[in-house]
């Protein structure tokens, strides 16, 4: 009896290590970044510990130097400027503005090329530390769940690096969206004629309406889409 009891032990024992085993080799389920959960999260954080929400300038709500617009496959690459306007007012606005965003001024770079692509062209984007450069950009999903190889990697790296660069993460504007289907289809792409709807600037304008230019012509500062890309500038400290 006493020889079956510790055969039994034995066995269970074996089945105990097996199990932790095989429990150690599975991998750690991967945590998915929900952009509207991260949002409420960040409203709570700020109202319990009664923090008020940053003084962010209008035009940089949704885009801001450079935008990666990310999907399981690629990552589609634009930037952004600022137009100042001499004679305009501040004016405050709850919806993006219309850029003038066209399928040619994206560069698409594969998710497992897209960290090294950033490094070979650091003096552009500014992401990682490099002689005093400090970019900003938007990464934007189409859907509310970010999947994408290409965001971990990249926040695995900015962690290495230890970069001080800003970025937002967003959903993608209705322009955005548009214009990237032109990208994949690679259909002419005519803004005029596209049915926007009038989610701009103050949510009750079209773009290309004579009530889009008039509301945006009294905006101090407009971002616009910009086709070309230019050479981060140093940072200066005083």
């Amino acid at each position: 009896m006493k020889l079956k009891f510790t055969y039994l032990l034995s066995f269970l024992i074996a089945c105990g290590i097996t199990s932790c085993k095989k429990d150690a080799e599975k991998p750690t389920p991967k945590v998915e970044y929900i952009i509207s959960k991260e949002d409420s999260i960040q409203e709570a954080w700020m109202k319990a510990n009664k923090v008020p929400s940053p003084l962010i300038p209008e035009d940089m709500k949704c885009y801001l130097d450079i935008v990666f617009i990310l999907d399981s496959k690629k990552v589609y690459i634009y930037q952004t400027e600022r137009n100042y306007n001499s004679n305009g007012k501040e004016t405050k606005y709850g919806f993006p503005n219309y850029i003038g965003l066209k399928p040619e001024y994206f560069v698409a770079i594969e998710n497992e090329n897209f960290v090294s692509f950033l490094k070979d062209n650091n003096s552009l984007f500014g992401v990682f530390p490099e002689e005093n450069i400090r970019g900003s950009f938007c990464i934007a999903s189409e859907t509310d769940t970010l999947k994408s190889k290409a965001f971990d990697n990249l926040v695995e790296e900015l962690r290495k690096t230890k970069s001080e660069a800003f970025y937002r993460v967003r959903k993608t504007t209705e322009e955005e969206n548009v214009v990237l289907k032109y990208k994949r289809s690679k259909q002419e792409f005519l803004p005029e004629k596209i049915n926007w709807s009038k989610k701009f600037l103050n949510g009750n304008v079209k773009p290309f309406s004579k009530d889009y230019y008039e509301f945006e012509s009294k905006l101090d500062v407009v971002r616009k889409a910009k086709e070309t890309y230019k050479k981060k500038e140093k940072r200066i400290y005083m």
